[in-house]
């Protein structure tokens, strides 16, 4: 029970942030009319997530390794990975949305 409370939470708050990115970034370009300073502001905001990206990846691939290494066998349910991966789109749209606001107030 406790399981499924913890996805669904997770399901929707990363609806909430992927929703929210996507309609604050549409609002923010009818606003700027798609200036070249904006156009900036998404280029340097989308090069922190994805370097935050790189980061989440290099961290699960080393841990991959490191469990090969010492013959870890690890087993999980799907819905845990589901829930990983949502987790993890999530936390990409969130931290873009942080680099947005923070790129947009230093521009």
């Amino acid at each position: 029970m406790v399981k499924q409370i913890i996805s669904m939470f997770v399901s929707v708050a990363v609806l909430v942030i992927v929703l929210g990115l996507f309609f604050w970034k549409r609002k923010k370009n009818t606003e700027y009319k798609d200036d070249e300073r904006w156009q900036t502001v998404q280029d340097e905001a989308d090069k922190v997530a994805n370097s935050a990206v790189l980061i989440a990846l290099l961290l699960v691939i080393m841990g991959a390794t490191i469990a090969g290494l010492f013959n870890v066998q690890i087993t999980m349910p799907l819905s845990l990975v589901a829930t990983c991966g949502m987790l993890f789109l999530g936390l990409r749209d969130a931290t873009e949305i942080f680099a947005l606001n923070h790129f947009n107030k230093q521009y």
